[in-house]
């Protein structure tokens, strides 16, 4: 008691930075004395002992205290920074180093006053934190700083994190984001361990393991698409000028021996073969378009706009790039992730046409959903005509009891359709569909499609259950029995299942009279099970 009042930084940095803020020119009191600076400190007092913003920006850089810095400052003290840079980013000099107009986000003068090479290696790009002394957050089996180039790894978490106004208020003072953003990045090769595979082994065992390690280390990589999707969605401003980027699915590894890289290692077609990579690719354009966003004064994105990103039909220049089918695949994913947000609703007929000519799966499959979402509920009459194209039950049917369509329709794009179709006419109660969507769970599948077979009636059980979701006590569809026939599907037998005539139901408002069938096995009864269960929940 009675003695000197102990040092207090954080008391200086405030009352300097209101000094900056009155514009007072007087002078600024020495900082506290302590025994011992960390480096955090001297850079703290570095840059608030400058008066002006551009001063303060300038200070910053030769700290090397970067953005994400400032998400650990209190918000009292990093007001006076951010204030500084949008001064800066709004009247910038022309004499300042290439790295600070990247940090006050002026890339246009960066590009006009720098060539690309002076403009590479800034010294405060995302990844750093704490000025360099910082750590880059690892996790296990991924690679290290010391295996990848920085500038690349900067590249692939930007492409990750969904930062934002609300996120940097939400998340100042932690680097949960950040940690999250290094789990789903995809870009980078996962990290072989082959320390303990040196000794008692064979060179050929050795290598035989290795490539065991990274398959099961390559399953969670073609799995990070689903969280990146759900992490960065609608965090990134889409300009119609832009193209949309696609992050990369890295299918290599790195061979780490004894905390040293020693080189890379591919799997064999055999044991990873290129197919392997076409749903995983989907997965990813869904994930990239998911994280566009349009501005406020424009609706949607324009169907110029939408096939300007169909990749080009040029071949991978090496073996490390994704193939034409990967890009196609990944394509078909962005049509999806846009129709998801309603974006499809501008795609030109023209041009819906040529997709759909191409015949291939995933982008019809992409497309039928797609154009389902963006018009979702509203009963559209020329996207049902569209969609009866891919369901042969909803074609009218010929003298011969042939569909009048010629099309083949692969199983997975008619069960897209029927998706599609709940969708279409969610909440409607609408009678023919309603009928048309049972009487596809109730189809007896055949022995050697048995999988295609219970993705088809697991559509039309979600389909049925959208389409009266909230009208199962509707007059309209009193006398179709919805419950009963459901009750009855759901049960152990195999009564309740009957074989669909060639008959169009939309020619008729009421079903043909069937037969039921004999009992069936187990899983061809689980299969129509699992459908009406779900068509029971939704409608209920």
């Amino acid at each position: 008691p009675g003695g000197p009042a102990p040092a207090d930084l954080h008391a200086w940095l405030t009352y300097a930075a209101r000094g900056a803020v009155q514009q007072q020119d007087g002078h600024l009191p020495p900082p506290p004395r302590f025994r011992s600076w960390c480096a955090w400190s001297r850079r703290l007092v570095a840059i608030f002992s400058e008066r002006t913003a551009s001063n303060i920006v300038l200070a910053m850089y030769r700290c090397s205290f970067g953005k994400h810095a400032l998400q650990l400052l209190p918000p009292s003290l990093g007001a006076h920074l951010w204030r500084a840079l949008r001064q800066c980013r709004a009247r910038p000099r022309t004499d300042w180093p290439a790295a600070v107009y990247r940090l006050i986000e002026r890339p246009d003068m960066q590009r006009t006053l720098f060539a690309p090479e002076d403009a590479a290696g800034w010294p405060f790009d995302s990844d750093s934190v704490h000025g360099g002394e910082h750590a880059h957050l690892t996790e296990s089996g991924r690679a290290t700083d010391s295996a990848l180039d920085a500038q690349s790894q900067s590249q692939s978490l930007n492409s990750v994190l969904p930062w934002s106004p609300i996120t940097e208020l939400r998340f100042a003072r932690d680097q949960r984001l950040l940690e999250v953003a290094q789990c789903l990045r995809s870009t980078e090769p996962a990290v072989v361990e082959c320390a303990d595979l040196q000794t008692g082994v064979s060179e050929e065992d050795a290598q035989s393991a290795q490539r065991a390690r990274l398959l099961a280390l390559l399953q969670r990589t073609l799995a990070l698409p689903l969280g990146r999707g759900a992490f960065t969605l609608r965090t990134e401003e889409t300009h119609l000028t832009d193209t949309l980027p696609l992050p990369d699915l890295c299918t290599y590894g790195l061979l780490r021996l004894d905390q040293t890289v020693s080189g890379r290692i591919h799997l064999a077609p055999s044991l990873f073969p290129p197919s392997q990579m076409e749903w995983p690719s989907f997965h990813n354009g869904v994930a990239a378009a998911l994280r566009a966003r349009v501005r406020e004064h424009e609706s949607t994105l324009t169907s110029t706009w939408i096939v300007y990103n169909k990749p080009p039909p040029t071949p991978p220049l090496n073996g490390d790039e994704p193939t034409t089918t990967d890009r196609v695949a990944e394509h078909a994913g962005v049509l999806l992730g846009l129709g998801l947000q309603g974006h499809l609703r501008s795609l030109a007929v023209t041009r819906l046409y040529t997709y759909l000519s191409e015949a291939h799966s995933l982008t019809s499959i992409a497309l039928l959903i797609g154009l389902g979402a963006s018009r979702v509920g509203s009963c559209d009459q020329a996207l049902t005509n569209l969609l009866a194209v891919h369901l042969p039950s909803m074609q009218t049917f010929g003298s011969g009891g042939a569909p009048m369509s010629h099309l083949e329709v692969p199983p997975l794009v008619q069960s897209a359709a029927i998706a599609s179709s709940g969708l279409l006419y969610l909440g409607s109660g609408d009678r023919r569909h309603a009928e048309l969507m049972l009487d596809e769970i109730s189809i007896a599948p055949n022995s050697d499609r048995r999988q295609e077979r219970e993705c088809h009636a697991l559509s039309a059980g979600l389909a049925l259950g959208m389409i009266c979701i909230g009208k199962g006590g509707s007059e309209a569809l009193h006398d179709l029995q919805l419950a009963q026939r459901l009750s009855s599907l759901l049960g152990d037998s195999g009564l309740g299942l009957v074989q669909l005539q060639p008959v169009s139901r939309f020619a008729s408002a009421t079903a043909t009279p069937v037969q039921p069938l004999p009992p069936f096995a187990d899983h061809q009864v689980h299969v129509a099970n699992t459908a009406a269960a779900a068509a029971a929940a939704a409608a209920a």
